[in-house]
């Protein structure tokens, strides 16, 4: 699958100062994202759905359904994107992926300081249904992504571009 881009960007409506648009100038923002562990109370009241998954402002890891609440509240607030997870596949946890695209972003930067913005392309063998190293990527930075995966082609998607839409 073909990502270019790939953003559905959610509402703006977080109370979180996230980067219109990416590229290095938004690099602060990303790099001390989770330097902290996140407020799940106060994430409860800003997303109904995932408060609605706390239990006295503590979550279930061992619940399937609370731990994809939590993904995709993450993403929502965090890098304003809105998902739709299949229940029946796995979950990434974004902070994990998150450090991932960090690191993949210092080595490159380390190879040509002076232009950060310069054409990327990457390739995510077995993405999974979140495409979750693309989105992230290109929330970041402004790259793009091959992304490839035997349930894609299952699915009877055998090439497909996902487009950009920023609000």
């Amino acid at each position: 699958m073909l990502l270019q881009n790939a953003i559905r960007h959610a509402d703006r409506g977080s109370t979180s100062i996230r980067p219109r648009e990416p590229g290095p100038h938004a690099d602060a923002y990303y790099r001390n994202l989770y330097s902290t562990e996140p407020d799940f109370g106060k994430m409860g009241r800003e997303e109904p759905s995932f408060g609605a998954m706390l239990k006295r402002g503590s979550l279930d890891f061992n619940d399937p359904a609370a731990v994809m609440q939590l993904t995709k509240t993450l993403l929502k607030r965090d890098f304003g994107l809105e998902v739709d997870l299949p229940e029946d596949r796995l979950c990434p946890p974004v902070p994990n992926r998150h450090n991932y695209i960090l690191w993949l972003k210092s080595l490159l930067d380390s190879t040509t300081y002076d232009d950060p913005d310069r054409k990327i392309v990457g390739l995510d063998i077995g993405t999974g249904a979140s495409c979750i190293y693309p989105l992230l990527g290109c929330t970041q930075r402004l790259w793009s992504f091959f992304a490839t995966g035997t349930k894609l082609i299952e699915d009877g998607t055998e090439r497909s571009e996902l487009t950009t839409s920023r609000h």
